[in-house]
Order: structure tokens, then C-alpha cells, then sequence
């Protein structure tokens, strides 16, 4: 069995340091990079992303996550605000205490 090698907190902490400034350059490049990339590549790399488990998500064509033909009524919006600003206002009296 090998023996392990006992390092101090500060050389641990400035090994940490130095993997995440290289962490940073390279993500960094990486974002250079598919900024430069078109759609069409983009979604191949999502695919890949997906695949490894390291992934973004494939690039909808569509507008956000509603459903189509969805609208919720003014009655409803009404009442869903007054209860949030309900929830605020239970909120900001107790940290106020």
C-alpha cells in the first residue's frame, strides 16, 4: 500500500486556489468558444453535455415554459399578488422584531 502524504492546511488551500484559477481560464475558453459557435453546433454540443452528464440544456425554439393557450384571469392574478404581498408583509414585521 502506498503511503499517503500528510500536507498542511495552507499548501492544501493554495493547491485549491491554483485548480480553481485554471478552472476559471479554462471556463473561460470554453465560453469563448460556443459564443463563437453557431445554433447548429450549439445544439450538438448540448447533446453532448446531455450525454456526459455535464450538460446545458438543448436550446427550445419556442418562448418560455408555458402552456400554449394558457391565460390565467385577471381575477386569479388579483389574487395570487395580494396573497404574496401578504406573505411580505408577514415577513418584514417579524424581522423587524
Amino acid at each position: 500500500m502506498a503511503k499517503r502524504q500528510h500536507r498542511s492546511l495552507a499548501q492544501l488551500e493554495r493547491e485549491l486556489h491554483a485548480h480553481d484559477a485554471k478552472r476559471s481560464s479554462i471556463l473561460a475558453e470554453i465560453k469563448a468558444v460556443v459564443e463563437s459557435l453557431s445554433v447548429g453546433a450549439m445544439v450538438q454540443l448540448a447533446r453532448i453535455g446531455q450525454a456526459t452528464g455535464l450538460g446545458a440544456e438543448l436550446p427550445s425554439g419556442g418562448k418560455g415554459g408555458r402552456r400554449p393557450g394558457f391565460q390565467m384571469s385577471a381575477e386569479a392574478r388579483k389574487k395570487i399578488s395580494l396573497a404574496a404581498k401578504k406573505r411580505w408583509a408577514a415577513r418584514r414585521a417579524t424581522a423587524t422584531r
